[in-house]
């Protein structure tokens, strides 16, 4: 049977690490942006930094909300999916490791 610890600093982790990759796709667009207009209207090379721009914040979006889901046990640092989501654990976040036989609970919970 595991033994269920709790990992009381998975949430802040995840927040720091949202903010900041939120924080350098929008500072790369700050750099990008004023650049984009040439005169009253926009040149082709600022149409064209603006769609990378999109470009990358899309994928850093996509890549966040992947970053959020990935957990490595504190204990082995073998890295763990997240067990699948049941009502009697309110929808925490909790991930188990087979190594250690540990559930690690967060405190985080789906819908926060």
């Amino acid at each position: 049977m595991a033994v269920e610890q709790h990992d009381k600093d998975y949430g802040e982790r995840t927040i720091t690490r949202v903010i900041v990759l939120f924080g350098a796709l929008i500072g790369i667009g700050v750099f990008i942006i004023p650049n984009v207009e040439y005169g009253p209207k926009i040149s082709t090379a600022g149409c064209v930094l603006i769609a990378i721009w999109s470009a990358i914040l899309v994928a850093g979006v996509i890549w966040g909300t992947r970053v959020q889901r990935r957990y490595n046990c504190p204990k082995c640092g073998t890295g763990l999916p997240m067990s699948r989501t049941e009502a009697a654990t309110k929808h925490q976040h909790r991930f188990h490791c087979k190594t250690c036989d540990i559930v690690w609970t967060t405190d985080v919970y789906d819908g926060d």
